[in-house]
């Protein structure tokens, strides 16, 4: 993994968006009107020999806010959203996430959310998409249903009740849970998003997990689909095969935690 070299100073918020991935085309615009946001970093997560020469070109000009991570060819986008938290949480910053490169959630949101992180003390932060009047949720009902009964699953398996857990808008208080949860490549590919609320959860041997009432979702004002792998049925086939992947691997991180601890 190699990246751009940066400023010094430490930007209070830094935000990871994976690039170059056929699920989800890069907005260049998008990640202009970020970076005019103050006091904000992006890291960009890019795998190697992908044809994103813009975000190269980017950091190299904005090192002060831009820093382009570069991953090896073939790597998922979970591993790359891995990557780039990691690197994130090592600036030192207050508040790190990921956010769709996309920009399903307009920037107007990632801001929204940040500020109501900030009031609320919040440990984690997550869009949901939450279909209501007075709101701009464009969504297709296929994609709709189908993420209810995935988020029904998840829930199961995370031992907490949890509306959306696929929505690309996730911020985190970087804490020895965090670090623990992103130390390992994750084990699901599409659910990658549920691997992590889990990890935080459960936490490890001598590191103690996050509690449920420290995780909040915000409805979102504004989010518009833009298509997921998820809705096809192959997309549906992965996501059902790496949630049994992800009951496992906390099944066996809860034992080895307790088995630390005497229990």
């Amino acid at each position: 993994m190699t990246a751009a070299e940066g400023s010094p100073e430490v930007a209070t918020t830094c935000l990871v968006l994976a690039i170059g991935y056929v699920d989800e085309n890069a907005d260049q615009a998008g990640v202009m009107d970020l970076l005019a946001e103050p006091d904000v970093h992006v890291v960009l997560v890019s795998a190697a020999g992908d044809p994103v020469g813009w975000a190269g070109a980017l950091a190299r000009s904005r090192p002060a806010t831009c820093t382009l991570v570069t991953v090896g060819a073939g790597t998922s986008k979970a591993e790359a959203v891995r990557q780039g938290m990691r690197a994130a949480v090592a600036r030192g910053a207050e508040i790190v996430g990921y956010v769709s490169a996309d920009f399903s959630s307009p920037v107007s949101e990632i801001v929204r959310l940040r500020d109501v992180m900030r009031s609320r003390g919040a440990a984690v932060v997550m869009g949901a998409r939450v279909a209501m009047l007075g709101v701009d949720i464009t969504r297709s009902a296929v994609r709709h249903y189908l993420g209810r009964c995935f988020a029904m699953l998840a829930s199961i398996i995370l031992r907490t009740a949890i509306y959306d857990t696929q929505c690309g808008l996730k911020l985190f208080r970087p804490s020895p849970a965090l670090d623990e949860a992103l130390a390992t490549p994750f084990s699901s590919t599409v659910a990658f998003d549920v691997e992590l609320l889990g990890r935080l959860l459960v936490g490890g041997p001598g590191i103690p997990p996050l509690h449920a009432g420290e995780i909040i979702e915000v409805p979102l004002k504004a989010w518009h689909e833009h298509g997921s792998p998820v809705s096809t049925p192959l997309g549906a086939f992965q996501a059902v095969r790496d949630l049994r992947r992800i009951a496992a691997d906390l099944t066996a991180r809860r034992r080895a935690r307790d088995a630390a601890a005497g229990l």
